[in-house]
């Protein structure tokens, strides 16, 4: 499952296929090794470093005052991070059920993104709070 997680992701960054079906192999403790076949990794790990975006728009879980920007998956997060990093503007869009909401894993904080898109009504007490921990928000529509 992890394996096509990988895979996919790769094809999503750079539509290029990498290796193919392999069975799983036994890890040190007996256990099934997910990440057997290690030949995505250096390309997984080598491709948004050759990816610079111009602006970068995100989508994330969750965007809390205390928290800042959080996803629910860590390998997304370090992914996400990774991409924001390489582009000279980084939007985030999130809706009115996101804002106020922190998920197990940050992303990035609020004040390292361009502007923060929301639906949110500006005289909503969350969007005092938002801004005061950094979020530059902008009114969707």
């Amino acid at each position: 499952m992890l394996r096509e997680a990988v895979r996919r992701r790769i094809q999503d960054l750079g539509g290029e296929r990498v290796g193919g079906p392999r069975g799983p192999r036994t890890g040190e403790h007996g256990q099934s090794d997910p990440l057997a076949d290690h030949r995505h990794v250096p390309f997984a790990e080598d491709r948004p470093g050759r990816l610079f975006e111009t602006r970068e728009i995100r989508r994330v879980t969750g965007i809390h005052p205390q928290a800042g920007l959080t996803t629910g998956d860590a390998d997304e997060a370090a992914m996400k991070r990774t991409l924001a990093s390489r582009a000279a503007e980084t939007y985030v869009r999130g809706s009115a059920e996101k804002i106020g909401t922190a998920s197990r894993y940050e992303v990035l904080p609020l004040d390292a993104v361009t502007a923060v898109i929301t639906d949110v009504a500006p005289e909503d007490a969350i969007v005092g709070d938002l801004e005061r921990a950094g979020a530059a928000l902008r009114r969707a529509g």
